[in-house]
């Protein structure tokens, strides 16, 4: 029975926390865009500053009797004013609406980019970190985190445009302004109301989970890898109708919150209409009263509705500062997304002269599992555990298989001696040390491993052999890489080649580039562990993709490429455990059997079962192979 635990779910970053947040990582990246966001905040103030307080001049000017030699005068002095204001304000702002954007957008990629590689691997797998990762990009248009600094402008100018028209305003009337700012709040509690309602159907509805949805069909069905299954297995109506279903969801959801919108833009024009109709019925009444002359009557009139903008302008962008600042909060939170390794202060890795030894201790795995429940709570589901009590010690330059049925633990008592996942329960020790109190990436240099799912660069053969050790391509030790390449079994491959070592991968990137077939791959991956000389090696299933000729010489190279050195080798078929010291079968979620092939296979028990199975398809008359 699973174990549920569930929690309200906070942000942790505010919107007053976000603002130097944001301001400082622009700074940081291009001072010059702060600067040019100030100016162009001053230059939005004085556009329609001057175009309200020009007609009053005019008039004034007018009425006054001033000469025509002055009036020209001050009109010419007014045009340039207003021209050199118009210039600057419209440069400005291309500037900003170009580039606040995309340095914004540019930094978060880079930063998303280095806390993905440079994460615990563990964290990915996480729930909490795949929610804030299918949340980074809730909003494509003004209200996303990367117009953050343009919104805070946006603010800025409706508040200082607020305090000069406000001020020319109570001069004439304090009541007008106390209507404006009532008809304000109205407004802003409808603009928090569609805020809530949006907040709530990602969290509460489950709509972030909709999003990820179709990122995930949107991603795997152009992706090469999956063409033939696609096509041999008519998954094509599958993609369809999962993403018909999904984009339905998305547009049901779309459409209430639009039908939300509709009911705040019909109730903020009814506000609007009675607003301004008593404001400017209030303004007449002064003018015929002769409160207030000509000039000021014009200005004041313009005023009103330069103000509603302003007050309307601050609401409306406060709760678009609200809904950035949410986006923003979930970002910062992907990126501060806290390590379980990698404890600082580490204690330094001991200069080895041999292979080390490693001990697991009553080591336990529990892989957590997060599910978004309701009124926004995530709900926790504990699952079983997939290790336990794994007690071990591999000695110095020991050659270890790591052998069972399928989900016995296999791949995450790897997982755990690489690192990669932080044991539940015990301890794994390397040198005597736990290796969760060593540096986290100087621990990965000791660490060189062969996995099943190889991935290539986009580079030469030579940078893929080098790219785990060295991070200069100038750096490559081509001679060095060619022995290693030859090592694993590409010689005759990269001899076949015209430019041989500096031949190109990855066609989807390069087009004079090659493809190499699964088994010349595991050869390259080979090649590219003897290049790191690692005092650990791990092998999982490095010959899956090879055949019975090439299998066979991997295995006549295998003492040689793990002499001296501790090794795991991880495989299905059992024949390769015979080139180790020592065979852990896995059964049970924990180990059950040890020992070397000649003692399991006394021993009779599950071991040997297997062993015979998988022998009697190769010896026996009539039998899968031979029928």
């Amino acid at each position: 029975m699973e174990k549920v635990k569930k929690h309200k779910e906070k942000r942790a970053y505010s919107v007053f926390s976000n603002i130097p947040y944001a301001i400082m990582s622009l700074w940081q990246e291009q001072k010059s865009i702060i600067l040019l966001v100030i100016l162009g905040t001053a230059m939005r103030i004085a556009v329609p500053f001057t175009g309200i307080v020009t007609p009053r001049i005019v008039i004034d000017e007018i009425t006054s009797g001033s000469t025509p030699a002055r009036f020209l005068t001050v009109m010419g002095t007014l045009a340039v004013v207003l021209m050199v204001i118009h210039f600057i304000r419209g440069w400005t702002n291309r500037v900003i609406d170009r580039d606040v954007f995309t340095i914004s957008d540019n930094i978060f990629t880079r930063n998303q980019a280095e806390k993905i590689l440079t994460m615990d691997a563990e964290n990915m797998a996480k729930g909490q970190f795949v929610r804030c990762a299918s949340r980074t990009t809730m909003h494509y248009d003004e209200k996303s985190s990367n117009f953050f600094v343009r919104i805070l402008s946006n603010i800025a100018v409706n508040i200082g445009g607020l305090i000069l028209f406000g001020g020319m305003i109570v001069f004439i009337h304090p009541l007008i302004l106390l209507l404006l700012i009532v008809g304000a709040v109205v407004n802003g509690l409808m603009l928090n109301w569609l805020r809530t309602y949006d907040r709530k159907r990602w969290d509460v509805f489950g709509l972030w989970k909709t999003n990820m949805l179709l990122g995930y069909i949107s991603r795997i069905y152009g992706e090469k890898r999956n063409a033939k299954d696609v096509r041999l297995y008519d998954m094509i109506p599958w993609f369809d109708k999962r993403f018909d279903y999904n984009l339905n969801e998305m547009n049901r959801s779309d459409a209430k919150l639009s039908f939300r919108q509709m009911i705040s833009e019909l109730t903020d024009g009814l506000i609007v209409l009675s607003r301004d109709g008593i404001a400017y019925a209030f303004l007449v009444y002064l003018l015929l009263e002769n409160h207030i002359g000509l000039g000021e009557f014009v200005m004041t009139f313009a005023a009103i509705g330069g103000l509603a903008g302003w007050i309307n302008g601050i609401v409306s962008e406060a709760n678009t500062l609200l809904t950035s600042s949410l986006e923003l909060s979930i970002r910062r939170e992907m990126l501060n997304f806290a390590d379980v390794s990698n404890p600082k202060p580490s204690i330094p890795i001991p200069r080895m002269n041999e292979a080390p030894e490693i001990v697991l201790e009553n080591v336990s795995y529990t892989y957590p599992k997060f599910v978004m429940g309701a009124e926004g709570r995530i709900t926790i589901y504990d699952r079983p555990p997939t290790i336990e009590n794994i007690n071990v010690t591999i000695k110095p330059g020991e050659r270890i298989a790591i052998v069972g049925v399928n989900g016995a633990g296999k791949t995450t008592l790897i997982k755990i001696i690489c690192g990669l996942i932080k044991p539940t329960t015990g301890r794994a020790m390397l040198a005597g040390q736990d290796i969760c109190e060593y540096d986290r990436d100087e621990y990965f240099k000791l660490i060189t491993a062969v996995f099943q799912d190889i991935y290539l660069l986009a580079e030469s053969i030579t940078e893929n052999v080098s790219h785990s050790t060295h991070h200069k391509m100038d750096e490559t030790d081509k001679k060095r890489a060619a022995t290693c390449l030859e090592q694993a079994g590409l010689a005759d491959k990269i001899n076949s080649l015209p430019k041989g070592v500096d031949t190109l991968l990855v066609r989807e990137v390069h087009e004079n580039a090659i493809e190499l077939s699964g088994g010349e791959k595991q050869k390259l991956a080979l090649a590219r562990a003897l290049y790191k000389n690692s005092p650990v090696i791990i092998l999982d299933e490095p010959t899956a993709s090879l055949d019975a000729i090439a299998e066979d010489e991997i295995y006549q190279q295998y003492a040689a490429m793990t002499k001296g050195k501790t090794s795991f080798y991880i495989s299905h078929r059992l024949a390769s455990t015979r080139f180790c010291d020592r065979i852990l079968f896995m059964n049970d979620k924990t180990i059950t059997e040890e020992g070397s092939h000649d003692e399991l296979m006394n021993l009779d028990g599950k071991y040997a079962e297997m062993y015979s199975i998988q022998a009697s398809y190769y010896t026996k008359k009539g039998g899968v192979l031979n029928e």
